[in-house]
């Protein structure tokens, strides 16, 4: 645990707005489409379309590969652009001069007036020099899973969480932390949940949301008394030891942040509870076909 603030969070995401945005069709003849965000920009909503490259993008799981039963797998993404006109070489250099968490990008899949959210991350900054005018860049992003762990699990820099709640809270909390959460409607499903073990003692669904936490248990006091100076764990701490104790694997696919026990991964279907960024219960018509709704409460 630690008693320091390691990454000082600024939910950029509330104010970031669209710069450029991209559409392409695949070798399937799947449609996806691209929107380009800046914290920093104000001006016309967006200024142009980009040329999208090659493959289109590329998404990236990388876990811990010596470690099979490694529970967070982040993700990231390469997207190939042609830079060719002032407008896109002049969002090449904002990036290339940016802040960390300055650009995002989200990624829609299908015809305008059906297309749903795909894949969601923050754009890096660190791109490669280019050459001059035009010019092929890969922008790189990630879901910022990794952001985590430079983060306390604390509701802000200066005050800790103060209440008892459920392991559902704590995950949408932790993912809140992510710089990217704009990129799902307050009503819009962010979580799915499947629950695969449940202690033979409880019953009706979700196990997940009967599991109850109290906020004293994810921190150290160093000390006693009043004297007692709080120590608290990084988000990425408190999320590994919740998903190493129902045998879970955090990732996002889809348009969602996934958790699924292990014992699922190999199964044909799925069925999930759904839930909404703030962790209350979400709906069941926006997700994926393939999976299924408990029987019972909750969504």
């Amino acid at each position: 645990p630690r008693t320091g603030q390691l990454f000082t969070q600024k939910k950029i995401w509330e104010l970031m707005a669209l710069r450029h945005e991209a559409e392409f069709k695949n070798d399937r003849h799947e449609i996806f489409y691209l929107a380009f965000y800046d914290s920093e920009y104000s001006g016309a909503d967006p200024i142009s379309d980009l040329i999208i490259s090659g493959a289109g993008f590329q998404l990236d799981w990388d876990g811990k590969n010596e470690n099979m039963h490694d529970p967070i797998m982040p993700s990231a993404c390469t997207i190939p652009i042609i830079s060719d006109d002032a407008n896109s070489e002049a969002f090449v250099d904002a990036i290339f001069g940016g802040t960390e968490g300055q650009f995002r990008v989200a990624i829609y899949k299908g015809p305008e007036l059906t297309r749903k959210l795909f894949w969601s991350g923050v754009i890096f900054c660190d791109l490669t020099i280019r050459d001059e005018m035009p010019s092929a860049v890969n922008l790189e992003a990630t879901d910022d899973l990794g952001l985590l762990s430079e983060i306390l699990y604390k509701q802000t820099e200066s005050a800790e969480y103060s209440d008892t709640t459920h392991l559902i809270d704590v995950f949408c909390r932790i993912l809140s932390k992510c710089r990217h959460l704009d990129a799902w409607g307050s009503t819009q499903n962010f979580l799915l949940v499947s629950d695969s073990v449940q202690h033979a003692d409880m019953s009706g669904p979700p196990y997940t949301r009967k599991i109850i936490i109290n906020h004293k248990k994810l921190r150290n006091d160093d000390g006693a008394g009043t004297s007692a100076k709080p120590q608290f764990h990084t988000c990425r701490e408190v999320l590994v030891n919740m998903l190493q104790n129902l045998g879970a694997r955090l990732f996002q696919a889809d348009g969602f942040f996934w958790i699924v026990p292990m014992t699922k991964m190999a199964t044909g279907g799925i069925d999930a509870y759904s839930y909404y960024k703030d962790g209350s219960n979400g709906n069941l018509t926006d997700r994926p076909s393939y999976v299924g709704a408990y029987s019972g409460s909750g969504n």
